[in-house]
């Protein structure tokens, strides 16, 4: 398992995490706490978080919780469900439960919801470790 400092410095180091303005809150237990205050690149035609931005906070929370444990993962299989949106500029987080943690595959629910716990997606990904 790594150490707190790792699991930062390894998000913090990712671009793609920095391009999607998320940033690490905190790791307690399996629950890997991300947030995400997407701007107006992050928007869809109506001006909501576009789904794919709610989507890429789940999976990489997810993922690193998996890292997290010492594991090198990568995403086999996900679904999502939206339940309501908000608007951008609004702050989301992330909130996640391992169901299987193997040895070659992990299964992590993850959930997306506002800072007054407003639910807006459940989402369930399915990891491989590259080992």
């Amino acid at each position: 398992m790594k150490n707190l400092d790792e699991i930062k410095k390894l998000f913090n180091g990712n671009e793609y995490s920095k391009y999607s303005s998320m940033e690490f809150v905190n790791l307690d237990g399996d629950n890997m706490i991300l947030k995400m205050k997407p701007g107006s690149r992050q928007q869809n035609i109506y001006g909501m978080i576009h789904g794919g931005e709610i989507f890429s906070l789940l999976d990489t929370a997810s993922g690193l919780l998996c890292v997290a444990q010492g594991k090198n993962v990568v995403t086999l299989n996900s679904t999502i469900n939206f339940i309501k949106n908000v608007p951008v500029g609004e702050t989301i987080f992330s909130k996640t439960k391992f169901l299987h943690n193997g040895a070659s595959t992990m299964v992590v629910d993850a959930f997306a919801y506002t800072e007054e716990n407003l639910l807006l997606a459940k989402a369930s990904f399915t990891f491989y470790n590259l080992k």
